[in-house]
């Protein structure tokens, strides 16, 4: 389409020379003759055989042409180029078809086409020397033809390529948010997963052994009931407070299952507070958000730590901190009681499981028992988080 259009353009600048040619005399086109003899009728017929002749040459120049523009196999172009070169050798008015010539050449997109192109006016010179001006303005037509498409087509070039670079864009920028997008639903995929879970545990525990406990304790009253037996009692009321201690630590673990978020600091308070007469102080100094499985962990030592005061210890104060320090998290838990002379410490469930706590974290457990009765321990920091 685009060849068709520059033929046109060609087609005009090639009728205006034709029409140039056709009010001149065949002597001023093909040269004076030796005697320089001529008379006017010979030079009005001259002038209707010139634009019969224009007419014809504009035609065939026309028709070369579109054949050119509309033909895609190069050898059948290069003999379209041959019938050209002949036209041009046997018929000198030809010449004037030349502003066709470049254009079509254009369409090989080769430049030693177009080269060759600029080249074949500057022969007229040599062959013709009277058509000196004419075959410049031919030659100064196909330049400025060539030289206008190669401008709209470097113009069409870098729109294209502007075009090319802000689809590029908008497609980065529209993978970017679909990136974000997945990475945000794999994270809610990933929370609603946990979530499932905790719900599946906390329901296990309140189906299984929440109601295995509440039988256990209503056998136990039961039994508490029937005993007669008075060296039973003291042993029948501990068993009963340990499974009344089970039941609220379950209560309490199905709570923190439900809620994710719960408040560290808020919850250790809450478990002091339902020890009588005993004074206690929390202090809890986080650089960060806890890990909620350390989260889970130092709310599991600071529940094992308030049982074995409740169980074992004579003091009346409790203290309890949990530091964030720079490679690890500390819990320290620590009584003012004083245990019996020349009783000696032995680890039961309570102090092993915290000590396997702080082993999975590959911490440790230290136990003291100078001016009270107190366990440190120290979780590393990345390790299982």
């Amino acid at each position: 389409m685009r060849s068709i259009l520059n033929i046109s353009i060609a087609i005009m600048l090639m009728i205006v020379l034709f029409s140039a040619a056709a009010l001149l005399p065949a002597e001023d086109l093909i040269g004076k003759s030796a005697d320089g003899s001529g008379n006017n009728a010979g030079s009005a017929g001259s002038r209707t055989d010139n634009i019969n002749v224009s007419i014809t040459y504009a035609l065939v120049a026309i028709l070369l042409a579109l054949l050119q523009a509309l033909t895609a196999s190069p050898p059948l172009r290069w003999g379209i180029y041959l019938v050209w070169a002949l036209l041009l050798v046997f018929l000198p008015l030809f010449w004037l078809t030349l502003p066709l010539l470049p254009i079509a050449m254009f369409d090989l997109d080769a430049k030693n086409c177009r080269r060759f192109a600029l080249l074949l006016p500057l022969a007229a010179v040599v062959i013709m020397p009277a058509w000196a001006m004419m075959a410049l303005a031919v030659l100064l037509t196909s330049v400025v033809v060539l030289l206008e498409w190669d401008a709209r087509r470097l113009s069409g070039l870098e729109r294209d390529v502007l075009g090319t670079r802000d689809r590029l864009t908008n497609e980065f920028r529209a993978l970017q948010l679909k990136h974000k997008e997945l990475l945000a639903n794999a994270g809610e995929q990933d929370r609603q997963v946990r979530m499932d879970e905790r719900m599946r545990i906390a329901r296990d525990l309140h189906d299984v052994v929440g109601h295995h406990l509440s039988g256990a304790l209503l056998q136990l009253e039961a039994v508490r009931v029937l005993n007669r037996d008075e060296t039973l009692k003291p042993l029948i009321g501990d068993l009963g407070m340990t499974l009344d201690s089970g039941m609220t630590r379950i209560r309490e673990a199905l709570h923190d299952l439900h809620d994710e978020g719960f408040d560290l600091e808020a919850k250790i308070k809450a478990s002091l507070g339902r020890l009588p007469n005993i004074r206690t102080r929390v202090n809890v100094r986080l650089d960060a958000p806890l890990p909620e499985n350390v989260k889970l962990d130092i709310w599991a030592l600071a529940q094992e730590g308030i049982t074995n005061f409740a169980r074992h210890s004579n003091g009346d104060a409790l203290t309890i901190t949990v530091l964030d320090q720079p490679a690890f998290y500390s819990v320290r838990i620590a009584d003012n009681g004083t245990p019996p002379p020349g009783r000696r410490i032995v680890e039961g469930l309570g102090l092993s499981g915290m000590r396997e706590i702080c082993t999975r974290h590959l911490g440790h457990l230290t136990i003291q028992t100078e001016r009270g009765f107190a366990v440190q321990a120290v979780l590393l920091k990345g390790e299982k988080d």
